[in-house]
């Protein structure tokens, strides 16, 4: 308990200075109070300030609830301290080195045990979970200003770092003026407490990091990552924030945990994996479900491609080691062009469902099932954007859609009848030789036609009158 301090910032409440800020009381002499409804925010451009601030941190004494903690020293020491974080079990991430093209990307964690004497590092972000149902950490220094480094390394293709805010404000991620990235990714990565998994953050997006909290990046050659004033925010923010807009975002819950993954259109988007726009999945826990879209050989949590042409399909995978009921949640729909249809193809049963119409998905997961279960397609209807692909030609006559397909004459193709919700008409194993047929819906209307065959694909419209 701090005794009669000349300024306190109350839990949620917020100050900026502008002028010249000056505490002639010591570190006791201005206190920024942290609880469970919320931490205080202070802003300011004086150096060599004293102060305390207070984090409020969750725990559990149930282990197994992963209500883990990512979090930094929002004061400024010139050497490590001990003394840090005490009674929580404490761990710092050692650097991932990654090639694009692997498959899994874990956080390697390495235990730091229960510190009392650890020293640790101001520019370095740690982790910890607290055994007990919560605590609010104290942290007596100088309160940081101006550019900040940030501790950062690379020792492959890619690696990732786990840094802090090291201000006694919130940061925004997306904030243009307040950063220097040098071969620094534009995605970040928190881990929300009792998640089951990292959740991640663009430049693009309006997020903020609370006080107290790490994050972490990925880097490539020679990264330099510093942060200044600019970035700082006051926020409300606890230590975990929603999905940004002008994005279509996936929620996979299962087993108490839930993960998220991200597909958006970007014109400066390409096929490969782009560092600047897209971000890797990282894996949590094994029984939390695990959610990813594929560009190329890479797993991705946020996707970002170029304008949808008809019928672009986006590969959606997922996996957990445990069976039952898996919910889906979709949201963003409205961000894209009205006229833009999203639907979601399950691989498995063969459905395939509207999602501006039904924005969630249930389904019953056994282990055994393909991680390939899902397809996203993005297409607009006849009229918006052309729907043809491939070589060949459709018809109908007699009451039958007839295709004519000179590629994959002598091979076994599927083919697919769509009416223009998505709903699947009618799907067929074929043996293409010469013209083949299938039974055409009776209702008139427009219709799309698939065909796929070893790699080879065919999309064209018909008109049922």
């Amino acid at each position: 308990m701090i005794k009669n301090p000349e300024l306190t910032i109350g839990p949620g409440k917020a100050l900026t200075v502008n002028g010249t800020l000056t505490n002639n009381h010591d570190n006791d002499g201005l206190v920024i109070e942290s609880d469970d409804q919320g931490t205080g925010s202070l802003i300011q451009h004086s150096s060599s300030v004293g102060a305390t601030v207070e984090r409020f941190i969750t725990g559990s004494s149930t282990l197994t609830e992963y209500k883990y903690h990512m979090v930094s020293i929002p004061v400024y020491y010139a050497s490590p301290e001990s003394g840090l974080f005490l009674g929580s079990y404490l761990y710092k991430l050692d650097a991932i080195h990654v090639d694009p093209n692997n498959s899994n990307y874990y956080g390697i964690w390495e235990s730091l045990g229960t510190p009392t004497n650890t020293p640790l590092y101001c520019n370095t972000g740690y982790m910890i979970y607290y055994p007990n149902t919560s605590t609010t950490y104290t942290f007596k220094g100088t309160l940081n200003t101006g550019s900040f480094s940030l501790s950062v390394s690379n020792g492959g293709t890619y690696t990732f770092n786990l840094v802090p805010n090291p201000y006694p404000s919130a940061i925004n991620w997306g904030s243009s003026g307040g950063w220097v990235k040098n071969n620094i990714g534009a995605t970040a990565y928190i881990w929300p407490a009792g998640a089951g998994n990292y959740t991640t953050i663009t430049a693009s997006s309006n997020y903020d990091i609370p006080v107290g909290q790490s994050f972490i990046v990925m880097t490539s050659g020679s990264p330099i990552l510093t942060v200044n004033n600019s970035a700082c925010v006051h926020s409300s923010q606890a230590f975990y924030k929603s999905a940004p807009s002008n994005q279509l975002k996936i929620s996979a819950q299962s087993n108490a945990y839930y993960d998220e993954t991200f597909v958006a259109f970007n014109s400066a988007a390409g096929s490969g994996f782009d560092p600047l726009l897209d971000g890797f999945k990282l894996w949590g826990l094994e029984d939390a479900p695990q959610l990813w879209t594929e560009k190329g050989e890479s797993r991705l949590s946020i996707n970002q491609l170029p304008a949808p042409s008809a019928g672009l399909v986006v590969p959606m995978d997922f996996k957990t080691t445990i069976a039952g009921p898996v919910t889906l949640d979709f949201s963003g729909m409205e961000s894209f062009d009205p006229p833009l249809a999203i639907r979601l193809k399950d691989n498995i049963t063969g459905s395939m469902t509207d999602l501006r119409q039904n924005s969630n998905y249930v389904f019953s997961h056994d282990p055994g099932n393909n991680e390939k279960r899902f397809s996203l397609i993005f297409g607009y209807p006849v009229g918006i954007n052309s729907i043809a692909s491939g070589d060949g030609k459709a018809f109908i006559s007699n009451g039958r859609i007839c295709l004519d397909i000179p590629s994959m004459q002598d091979h076994s193709a599927t083919i697919t009848i769509y009416d223009m919700l998505g709903q699947v008409f009618r799907s067929e194993e074929k043996a293409m030789d010469g013209i083949v047929s299938m039974e055409a819906p009776q209702a008139p209307g427009l219709y799309i036609v698939t065909a796929t065959c070893e790699g080879r694909n065919f999309v064209t419209k018909v008109i049922n009158k």
